[in-house]
């Protein structure tokens, strides 16, 4: 099982407002993996796979918008 951290679909919702991505149509936790938790995310403007970095140290982290 790969999915450690689980997001609702209202905390998604509420972090993806601060990208130009879209609402949230749908999110799929992936099961596969050994480290880090990840959903396949599909919104109005596309579809995105989200990871949650378990072990990464958070100044080793950055945001990506497109």
């Amino acid at each position: 099982m790969s999915v450690y951290t689980p997001v609702t679909a209202e905390e998604l919702e509420a972090w993806l407002t601060r990208y130009a991505v879209g609402a949230l149509v749908e999110q799929t936790p992936i099961a596969t993996g050994i480290e880090n938790t990840n959903y396949f995310v599909t919104t109005a403007k596309g579809r995105f796979v989200l990871t949650l970095y378990e072990r990464l140290p958070r100044t080793s982290c950055r945001s990506i918008s497109t």
